[in-house]
């Protein structure tokens, strides 16, 4: 029987103030808004964000020279068809001020926020601290070039997000007779699970992606059963893909049951 693993890295204004004496009606031309595009998305068993099913994401924002702070990790969801294509509206209005410059961090993880994230808009990185691995969620970023507001007409913030995350991908195959059942149980990998991750912008418009991997501890990726790899190869039956960090490879250790009936 051969065994193949394959290894696959992957990967704003201050709100409009009012008094009791006098209510200011801000144009809704005049709110930030926000346009997206997920990158490099591929085929797996694992659930990862695509522009299909992007629905939330959170966003940080700062403005002027002393990068006041506008948006702090708050929720963007419902992507509606505009003029310029799918906008997408934060759950807390802001709107632009003339001239003002503008910097934004924004995350998904799999639609769920985190808590402890953080964004320094005066160096542009966002940090994840003690980020944990899950298989249900796919951590996505993107941080834009800066933005200069305009007195109108000010279209949304393009967002390219792109993966934080590598997958690691095992594909049995089996060269044998087909009339006997071999089920592969508790394939598992041990590897750092949970450490601190790093997004900085980069001119190129891919942030600089930096895990803390050394003197980390490690634990265990469950890439769970399959359950006959002696039948005949279809589609993805002797597949299992698990959402991994980036790391190198050479401490990594593998370890499954095959059990043949």
């Amino acid at each position: 029987m051969k065994k193949s693993f394959f290894v696959l890295g992957v990967a704003v204004a201050a709100l409009a103030s009012c008094t009791n004496e006098e209510v200011v009606d801000m144009p809704q031309s005049r709110a930030i808004q926000f346009g997206t595009f997920v990158n490099h998305s591929t085929r797996s068993s694992v659930t990862e964000t695509t522009e299909q099913n992007l629905q939330k994401f959170f966003v940080f924002g700062n403005y002027d020279d002393s990068w006041t702070s506008v948006y702090t990790n708050v929720q963007v969801d419902g992507g509606t068809v505009g003029a310029e294509g799918t906008v997408w509206n934060p759950t807390q209005t802001a709107y632009w001020i003339n001239g003002k410059k503008y910097r934004f961090g924004a995350y998904s993880n799999g639609g769920n926020k985190i808590e402890n994230a953080e964004f320094n808009a005066t160096s542009r990185v966002l940090t994840f601290p003690n980020y944990s691995v899950d298989n249900t969620k796919d951590l996505i970023v993107a941080i834009p070039q800066e933005v200069t507001a305009k007195e109108a007409n000010n279209g949304p913030v393009n967002l390219s997000f792109y993966h934080m995350l590598s997958q690691v991908k095992f594909t049995f195959k089996n060269t044998d007779a087909y009339d006997y059942t071999m089920k592969i149980s508790d394939i598992k990998v041990n590897a750092v699970k949970t450490t601190n991750v790093t997004a900085t912008y980069a001119e190129s418009g891919k942030p600089d992606i930096n895990w803390t991997t050394q003197s980390v501890s490690t634990e265990d990726y469950d890439f769970g059963t399959l359950g006959d790899i002696a039948e005949d190869f279809k589609d993805a039956t002797h597949t299992t893909t698990c959402f991994v960090i980036p790391q190198s490879n050479e401490n990594l250790e593998v370890t499954f049951t095959a059990t043949c009936y």
